[in-house]
């Protein structure tokens, strides 16, 4: 009997190791617009599939956590994504001072040798380009794009040996920069290549990977690489191809393997971070598989999303955390 127990309790921890082993993602939350459930947040769930694609697991960040609570879950996390969406980019804000503090967090286990990446998309793509501009107007690094919400177009790679396009292969990389307009665009607002070119803050922090111009021949920033960071930024819309059905997205095969890429390249550095959760238990309870994907109307952007009521949420980690401090005293 003692040796059955032994092999258990090897198997378990062997289990937990390979959890370990398994990077774990947080994605960020925003405010919901869809019809009733305008009081809850929301994750649109081609981010989960994107990310969980990649062999990681998924966590949702609280928008409205404290920064002590923001900080106690980021260091068991490996990485962050920021999603499209629509939220006002106000440093004054929760929404964008937690960005802030999530993209100081991560500079800051990266400068201590734990390589911590973040996956910025469109809204967030924009707020992080706001953030590093030092410029509290968000209007001075933002620039109205006309014809963008919802097309697809090429980009032109100014960086070659970037992290993003540097390795990828030939007969891809021409498809990306030559073929029938393989990316996603859905936004009003963009970093100008003028305006990225004529900011230090920007320049300094940012490595300028492609550019892309609109319908109004308007041209504009539409990939970045953190020069001293794994940090990844893209005004289109990689999770789109595979996974939202209501747009014309292309979704050849090529298509399909060039937007699991980028996404790979970013898992990859993931793997490099070596941040864990305390238990397989705390896990568990935080994981996105507690939530319940909703599956929207027709007319709605997002096949699926996931919605949170935060308020309740947290509250209720709050008390399970309270409890479980009680019952270690």
């Amino acid at each position: 009997m003692i040796g059955k127990a032994l092999i258990l309790t090897a198997l378990v921890a062997s289990a937990f190791a390979a959890i370990k082993q398994t990077p774990v993602i947080g994605i960020y939350t925003q405010d919901s617009d869809y019809p009733g459930y305008e009081d809850f947040t929301y994750i649109a769930s081609s981010y989960v599939k994107s990310m969980e694609m990649t062999g990681v697991q998924v966590v949702p960040i609280f928008y409205h956590y404290t920064t002590t609570q923001l900080q106690s879950l980021l260091g068991q996390l490996n990485g962050v994504v920021f999603p499209g969406g629509e939220m006002p980019i106000d440093i004054g804000n929760q929404w964008t001072s937690n960005t802030k503090y999530i993209l100081e967090f991560a500079m800051n286990q990266t400068n201590n040798g734990n390589p911590y990446p973040i996956w910025a998309t469109c809204l967030g793509y924009e707020a992080l380009a706001v953030i590093t501009s030092q410029i509290k107007n968000n209007m001075s690094t933002l620039t109205r794009v006309h014809g963008e919400e919802g097309s697809t177009r090429n980009l032109t790679i100014t960086m070659q040996n970037s992290k993003l396009f540097g390795t990828m292969a030939k007969n891809l990389l021409d498809e990306v920069t030559k073929g029938d307009g393989l990316y996603y665009f859905h936004h009003n607002w963009a970093v100008l290549t003028s305006t990225f070119r004529a900011s230090t803050p920007l320049s300094n922090f940012w490595n300028l990977v492609s550019t892309s111009v609109s319908p109004a021949g308007e041209e504009f920033v539409s990939t970045l690489e953190a020069k001293n960071y794994p940090f990844f930024a893209s005004q289109y819309h990689p999770e789109k191809n595979p996974y939202e059905w209501r747009i014309p997205a292309v979704r050849t095969y090529n298509a399909i393997l060039i937007e699991q890429w980028v996404f790979n390249i970013f898992a990859e550095v993931a793997r490099q971070n070596k941040n864990t959760f305390k238990s397989e238990d705390e896990l568990k309870k935080l994981l996105i598989y507690n939530y319940q994907p909703l599956y929207t109307t027709p007319d709605y952007e997002f096949v699926q999303i996931y919605t949170f009521n935060e308020t309740s949420l947290i509250k209720e980690q709050m008390d399970r955390q309270q409890e479980q401090h009680l019952q270690t005293e």
